[in-house]
């Protein structure tokens, strides 16, 4: 059996290339992959693929059918099928040899794919396990895809035909796994369009492995599909020719969709197991979780409050499965130690509490009905959730949260556990569960300058008669988004009348400005007495001015100067706040208005300007914790630190560079005017600077030969009664521990508009290491990567010279093995005629 189908795999392969036809499939499959993806690539350069394997199900659609017309359509349009079933070859050998040879074909058009991962690890980070898993389910959808147009194929005559069929079934196929589609089948026959998606939608299965995770049951969904179509098609050539052999493949058919579909529909909400194949296994618990859970010394309670499945809308079916199949996977590493289960919820008793029945009373009410009335009061609620049906966009209640408990304390909730929300799903509880077993929440001081209005212009608005406006205060949202994280922040003014409080598990001092000699004894105290401070300093900041000369414009820089005044301090340490001017080739283009108008509106043109520093993933200290996983990072006006190896050593304190620049960066001695010469790239002299560092240790105490100083004098507003004096308490004695300090050279991301994912990551990163543990950071980080490419490292020749291997250079190879191998089949044949010729 085994001889006869690689008979027949050779002939069909074969086949392929004999003519013009397979090398024009080939080519024009991967010009077309190449072009859309090289198009979006170099405009947004991130080392990833999944912007190919996104759109590649819909060019299987096409591609597929195109393979496997001319399998069965040609051997019948020519009458040879029944010269080949005469061959002592039984069908299922010939159905076999077909299908692989097609299958062949198809990884080879795949293989020729493969210059884009060569270029993406060549320009970027490539996360080569998540490449593999895309692989592994383009082969698996495009074996299923074959598998149903060679059935196809064998049932008619005409290639076009087979063509279209195949083509049509592929696009049903493609369909059913849009939410969409299930969604308006629902709305006909409920639940239907929900069931086809789980037992024939491929591509929802197939899109599980584009995010690098190869899951059994999405193997076993293509593989009995595969199996499937194989076998009709194996049993129509059998059949084929006999008496009733059309009612008896019709149940045949029949019955093998059925078993298809039951299979799957059994298997659908199963786990059978699965391979994270990403970089640092982000789909699997983490090794942080693990750590806190086994720690636990009694079990944590977690019930997962939820719609029904079979009541939630189509977009949300699969939620369930997914939450509980985190829950187990924790529930195994944790020895034990974490204890969960399902509560069905349906938020129609809620609703029915407002709109009670007419001569409904509370003795008719039953125990299930009340649950949801009794759970409101612990903050389990239901939310709106937008659906899509026939008559457009509606808005459904649905339940979908988790309860944790642990002891006698109080339970808590996570509210809106979406889709959206599942790669955040294990940080929040694991940090959930954390915070529950510590004996009292974790605090943050914070330290942050708020802008007060100038005397002049306060005058003004008096004069006016206009009330004053309050104070402006740019770092708002980071205290905001601190207490979201369920921290305690007291945010104090660093003064004699609000002085740092008693207790606190971090300090976040950002953007320290005029600090007195106080001011740096209150900090050097806290880190000698092994407190956790977080801070973040900006010397400078610049106003862009545009001047036009006729047709060139030129840009003039006017430095703002902060005065944080630290460097005092951080020098006894061994550590220092540059105070040359930073800049970066690797920056970011900004807008600069150039009249009240643009100001207003945000127009102007794009400038690039290396102070505007950009950060990417190969700047990062990818075996910390706190940058291992950050995000893009916009360092705007900041500064390197400046490390004395010496002091440091002599003090014992271990320092980590946790962020540098890029190896393309330079600095320049402090002006207050900066010229378009000034941003210029120097020919020499470039190279990564730290930005920043994390320091451990026992911190001397260096006002240890020196008296406390006393608070200045506060300024008082011009109207205002004096404030009272409020007394200095004793200094006390200092009781050494060793503390940390983590310092960043820029402060202007955190201010109002520029704080991002990439800043705040870094913030909370930071904050939750120094208040809580670094495992509570390793959970944090167990995501995927920002794999974005720097622009500096693709050239304008970069460009051109990728963009021709992947559209063009392939293409190109197999035009030339195609016209090498014509020519030697002619020459093949040409010399087998003059042999017989001569013989003759």
């Amino acid at each position: 059996m085994i001889r006869d189908m690689w008979t027949i795999f050779r002939r069909e392969f074969a086949t392929y290339f004999n003519s013009a036809i397979g090398y024009i499939f080939i080519v024009a499959f991967l010009g077309l992959n190449g072009v859309m993806f090289v198009l979006g690539f170099f405009q947004y350069p991130v080392a990833e693929m999944r912007m190919m394997f996104d759109i590649l199900p819909a060019v299987l659609c096409v591609f597929v059918p195109a393979i496997t017309m001319r399998l069965w359509a040609e051997d019948r349009s020519g009458n040879t099928l029944e010269l080949l079933l005469t061959f002592p070859v039984k069908p299922v050998s010939i159905v076999l040899g077909k299908y692989f040879a097609s299958l062949a074909f198809l990884i080879l058009a795949l293989a020729g794919t493969l210059t884009i991962p060569l270029m993406l690890g060549r320009l970027g980070d490539l996360d080569s396990g998540q490449i593999i898993s895309s692989y592994v389910g383009a082969v698996l959808l495009g074996a299923s895809f074959l598998a149903m147009g060679l059935f196809l194929s064998g049932l008619v005559k005409d290639q076009i035909v087979a063509f279209v069929l195949a083509l049509t079934a592929c696009i049903a196929v493609f369909l059913l796994s849009w939410g969409l589609v299930a969604a308006a089948i629902d709305d006909y026959i409920p639940g239907l369009g929900g069931n086809l998606q789980k037992v024939v939608g491929a591509t929802g299965h197939y899109y599980v492995f584009t995010k690098g995770i190869i899951e059994v049951v999405g193997v076993v969904f293509f593989v009995v599909w595969t199996v499937v179509f194989l076998a009709l098609n194996g049993m129509f050539m059998e059949l084929r020719g006999r008496s009733s052999a059309k009612l008896t493949f019709a149940l045949a058919v029949v019955l093998c969709l059925a078993i298809g579909m039951v299979f799957n529909a059994l298997i659908a909400d199963s786990s059978l197991g699965r391979f994270d194949m990403t970089e640092g296994r982000v789909h699997t618990v983490s090794e942080g979780t693990a750590k806190i859970l086994s720690e636990l010394k009694v079990p944590v309670q977690v019930k997962y409050y939820v719609t029904p499945s079979s009541e939630m809308p189509t977009e949300l079916k699969s939620i369930e499965r997914d939450v509980l199949d985190k829950l187990q996977e924790m529930r195994l590493v944790s020895g034990g130690k974490l204890e969960f289960k399902p509560i069905h919820m349906r938020a129609a008793n809620v609703m029915a509490k407002d709109a009670p029945a007419e001569g409904a009373g509370d003795e008719g009410k039953s125990e299930e009905d009340s649950l949801e009335e009794r759970m409101l009061d612990k903050g389990v609620q239901p939310f709106s959730i937008r659906a899509r049906r026939q008559t457009g966009m509606i808005s459904e209640m649905v339940y979908s949260c988790i309860g944790v408990a642990y002891k006698e304390k109080t339970e808590e909730i996570i509210p809106r556990i979406t889709p959206m929300s599942l790669p955040e799903l294990e940080y929040s509880l694991v940090s959930t569960i954390y915070r529950l077993t510590r004996e009292k929440p974790a605090s943050v001081a914070m330290v942050a300058p708020i802008e007060q209005i100038p005397r002049v212009v306060a005058m003004q608005y008096r004069r006016m008669g206009r009330r004053v406006p309050p104070p402006r205060d740019y770092y708002e949202t980071v205290g905001r988004l601190l207490m979201q994280e369920k921290y305690q922040v007291q945010r104090v003014a660093f003064n004699k009348n609000e002085p740092l409080p008693p207790e606190y598990d971090a300090l976040v001092v950002i953007n320290p400005q005029e600090l007195n000699e106080r001011h740096r004894w209150e900090i050097a105290r806290a880190l000698a007495e092994g407190g956790k401070v977080f801070l973040a300093v900006q010397n400078y900041t610049w106003k862009y001015d545009l001047k036009r000369d006729g047709r060139n414009i030129s840009l003039n820089s006017t430095r703002q100067d902060i005065s944080p005044q630290i460097n005092e301090l951080l020098k006894e340490y061994g550590i220092t706040v540059d105070e040359n001017i930073l800049m970066d080739n690797n920056s970011d283009g900004i807008r600069i208005a150039r009249d009240a108008r643009e100001r207003m509106f945000g127009g102007g043109p794009s400038v690039k300007v290396p102070t505007h520093m950009v950060v990417k993933r190969e700047s990062f200290n990818l075996d910390a914790p706190l940058t291992s996983r950050l995000g893009t990072l916009r360092y705007t006006w900041g500064t390197a630190i400046k490390l004395n190896e010496d002091d440091l050593k002599k003090h014992g304190l271990q320092t980590t560079t946790l962020i540098s620049t890029s190896d393309q960066a330079w600095n320049i001695p402090p002006a207050k005017l900066l010229f378009e010469k000034d941003f210029q790239q120097p020919p020499t002299g470039l190279k990564a600077y730290p930005i920043a560092v994390r320091i451990r240790g026992q911190f001397p105490d260096v006002y240890k030969e020196k008296k406390r100083p006393d608070w200045p004098d506060e300024k008082q507003m011009p109207g205002r009664p004096p404030m009272p004096p409020r007394p200095d308490p004793p200094a006390g004695q200092l009781k050494p521990a060793e503390g940390e300090l983590i310092l960043v050279g820029c402060a202007q991301m955190y201010r109002g508009n520029s704080l991002d994912w990439g800043s705040w990551g870094l913030l909370l990163n930071s904050v939750d290491s120094l208040a809580l543990s670094d495992d509570l950071v390793g959970v944090r980080s167990n995501k995927q990567i920002d794999r974005s490419i720097s622009d500096a490292k693709i050239s304008a020749t970069a460009r051109v010279l990728w963009s021709f291997v992947n559209c063009v250079l392939v293409g190109l190879v197999l035009i030339g093995v195609g016209v090498t191998r014509s020519i030697m089949r002619r020459g093949a044949r040409a010399r087998y005629a003059a042999g017989i010729t001569t013989t003759t």
